[in-house]
């Protein structure tokens, strides 16, 4: 009996270290601040007035920071030449939009 509890205990252990490996990103989210489990970051953001808090963040972590709030990954963008880097310039490569090549020559 006990080397069917040994082999369930070893199956299990596997599992949760399966579904761990598959819920990381592929690649690495930019610094910021631990959170609590299941609730991440959200109670270090105040509801009133949040830019107070992401002002400080971008002080400490610099013009990207991470937050997890209830398991929706944030990524906060502290200032005006990073966001226009990031969203104008490169934006292509972050949306998820399909681009057709030939439906925005015939629309001009």
């Amino acid at each position: 009996m006990s080397v069917f509890s040994a082999i369930g205990a070893i199956l299990i252990i596997g599992l949760i270290f399966t579904l761990h490996r598959r819920r990381q990103p592929s690649y690495p989210y930019p610094p910021g601040p631990k959170g609590t489990p299941l609730v991440g970051n959200a109670l270090d953001v105040p509801r009133d007035s949040p830019w107070f808090a992401f002002s400080r963040l971008g002080k400490e972590y610099g013009p990207l920071a991470y937050l997890n709030m209830m398991g929706q990954p944030v990524v906060v963008i502290n200032n005006h030449k990073t966001a226009v880097n990031l969203l104008e310039k490169r934006g292509a490569i972050y949306s998820e939009r399909y681009s057709s090549v030939m439906a925005n020559e015939l629309s001009g």
